[in-house]
């Protein structure tokens, strides 16, 4: 199986999902978001984190070159706001 069929394979959780958007971003210094156990033991399992060896380091979390394949095959979605459509006009 190549690593491509592994990554479209993967299901997350929606709490995983945002959480590895949010560490795919870049910070410019900021520390990356605090992620529960169980959201980071998902994205581990998954191979889509890296986690730091000393755990109090929650800003040293790095995604994984899976993580971002993962993330480039995935279609981008949008939520608009109530009223809006995706593009940003008013109905």
């Amino acid at each position: 199986m190549s690593t491509q069929e592994i990554v479209t394979s993967v299901v997350l959780s929606d709490s995983a999902l945002w959480a590895l958007e949010s560490l795919s971003r870049q910070r410019y210094g900021k520390i990356a978001p605090i992620l529960n156990w169980s959201i980071s033991q998902e994205l581990v399992k998954a191979n889509f984190i890296k986690l730091p060896i000393h755990s109090g380091k929650t800003g040293n979390i790095s995604v994984t070159a899976q993580g971002i394949a993962f993330l480039r095959t995935r279609v981008p979605v949008r939520s608009a706001s109530p009223g809006r459509s995706e593009d940003g006009a008013a109905h």
